[in-house]
């Protein structure tokens, strides 16, 4: 990459002492300029293509990693996916993403200081955005930490675009004010990380598990008793006092906001993913697991509505069911069971 000078010549951006174009600059001295240029377009064009074909093979990788679940080709993208949490695998594709478009503008607007800030300015808000929705990371003081983190360096590039406006000494004062105070909060954000890295090497515990430190966490972690206590408390209600109440139950689930049916959802497929409950055969929770990396395997119920099928209908299900069966374990194997029966009650029924 060159950058000219007021008067004109170009050097090299990492050694300003070597201009442009000169045989210093070539690979080898020669007279033949263009042949030196071809060679280092097609060297760069090789880089771009290594690095392409990479990113374009960890997207393949994360596109199949759900499907992987559970597989020992799984640990090949171990690097890619298991910082993150599993339903927002895939958010090592953004970091990888983002260190070469930081790099870009450089190259591309090597002479253009404010087109510089102003397209990393947009690459890092970009990315923040991305963060901020998502909160990849598992353990939540790394998403608070690179919350900040980002905002700084955002904060930092604005204050940066400052000096292209020359306003003055008192302006270009303020401006370096204002970026020495944002590098000092970023070395103390800096410098808090590595204190609670050394507490982690001593302290080793599951990433983002609830028995990592409160601090780690942001706060403290219902017990696992408690929560299985509560679960069973709303399955125990559902089960006995929610008898006759389901259209009442459903549409108070109409009124809550989509945020809170989508927790609910995300809830019963970590359930379904993770615990291997067993879910029904309709609606769409069975479909969600493709939407995250399971530790478990699922198990689908396959008599859900099978009251009011035909005798037809049991045939093409319970065809269906052994291969279900096998894949999905022994819950499923009493669900085949249990389908074979009500085929026959409905055979039946139906000759009568």
């Amino acid at each position: 990459m060159c950058y000219q000078h007021p008067t004109g010549q170009e050097s090299i951006l990492k050694y300003p002492n070597v201009f442009c174009g000169t045989d210093e600059h070539a690979l080898w001295p020669t007279k033949s300029m263009p042949l030196k240029l071809v060679i280092m377009r097609i060297f760069g064009a090789l880089v771009i293509f290594l690095a392409f074909s990479f990113f374009t093979a960890a997207c393949y990788a994360a596109y199949q990693a759900p499907k992987w679940s559970g597989q020992p080709r799984l640990a090949a993208i171990r690097f890619l996916i298991f910082r993150f949490r599993p339903n927002v695998w895939y958010f090592g594709l953004v970091l990888l993403a983002r260190g070469p478009l930081l790099s870009m503008p450089g190259v591309i607007a090597t002479n253009m200081p404010s087109l510089q800030l102003t397209l990393m300015h947009m690459i890092l808000l970009g990315s923040l955005c991305l963060q901020l929705w998502f909160l990849p990371w598992k353990s939540p003081i790394l998403n608070l930490v690179d919350g900040l983190s980002v905002s700084l360096l955002v904060m930092l590039l604005a204050s940066s675009l400052g000096y292209a406006d020359s306003s003055g000494e008192d302006a270009s004062r303020v401006l370096a004010t204002f970026g020495t105070v944002i590098s000092s909060l970023m070395v103390v954000i800096l410098g808090g990380m590595v204190l609670l890295g050394l507490c982690a090497l001593v302290y080793r515990s599951a990433l983002g598990s609830s028995k990592e430190l409160r601090i780690m966490n942001l706060g403290k972690v219902p017990k696992e008793q408690d929560v299985f206590q509560s679960l069973l408390d709303v399955a125990t209600f559902l089960k006995e006092d929610g008898q006759g109440k389901e259209a009442t139950f459903i549409k108070d689930l109409g009124n809550l906001s989509v945020y809170d049916v989508g927790t609910i959802t995300r809830a019963i497929n970590i359930l379904a993913d993770d615990l291997n409950m067993v879910v029904s055969q309709n609606g769409s929770i069975r479909k969600s697991s493709s939407r995250r990396i399971a530790t478990g395997q699922r198990s689908v119920r396959t008599f859900g509505t099978v009251v009011h099928m035909s005798a037809s209908s049991f045939n093409s299900a319970s065809e269906k069911v052994p291969e279900k069966a096998e894949d999905a374990g022994p819950r499923a194997a009493d669900a085949a069971d249990s389908a074979h029966e009500l085929k026959n009650e409905a055979t039946l029924s139906a000759d009568v």
